[in-house]
């Protein structure tokens, strides 16, 4: 089944146009992609990895996310994707907006508009029911283990650029050592 995105202007409005999943896109177009940060009742974050099969960063950690498809506004595609891809529906008032970014596509010419979104769960480390074409494997890691995935491992890129943008959120008390998130995949 064909999925269809809704391409967004320079002021992240939507055209009006569409693009079918997987088409290369235009230069300066744009597109919403939402990412998921999940906690439990520990302060453990959930990640998952990406499937060997994805044509994306296969077999890369990450945070549940995906692309937003025609009609939905960030917070609809966010609570699609962590259902889709964890089986975990905990209903849209458990999602607090972290904000908006934007990041370049890789090397397609084309913008994410990023909503990053935070699921605080009531229970430590709920069932997972992974999805097995999305995700292949995963963990609940302790924000300090997040940290350290962010610069050590090759990962899919919008997690640690949205974990770095809303660390203060997603891990408050000492700052961040001064090394830069490692940037390289593969």
């Amino acid at each position: 089944m064909d999925e269809w995105l809704d391409i967004y202007d320079e002021r992240q409005r939507p055209t009006g146009h569409l693009r079918r999943r997987g088409d290369p896109i235009e230069p300066g177009e744009r597109y919403l992609v939402v990412t998921v940060f999940v906690r439990d009742s520990r302060g453990r974050f959930l990640t998952t990895r990406r499937s060997p099969q994805k044509d994306y960063y296969p077999g890369c950690w990450e945070v549940t996310g995906g692309t937003a498809q025609a009609g939905e506004d960030g917070l609809a595609a966010a609570v699609r994707e962590l259902a889709e891809e964890t089986g975990l529906a905990p209903g849209p008032a458990a999602f607090q907006y972290l904000g908006r970014l934007e990041h370049p596509t890789d090397g397609q010419g084309g913008i994410f508009i990023l909503d990053h979104f935070l699921v605080q769960l009531p229970s430590a480390a709920p069932a997972i029911r992974m999805q097995p074409e999305e995700v292949a494997d995963w963990r609940w890691r302790t924000p300090d283990e997040v940290e350290q995935l962010c610069r050590a491992t090759p990962m899919e890129p919008l997690t640690p650029f949205g974990w770095q943008a809303f660390r203060a959120v997603l891990h408050p008390g000492p700052a961040a050592p001064s090394e830069p998130i490692r940037r390289t995949y593969g």
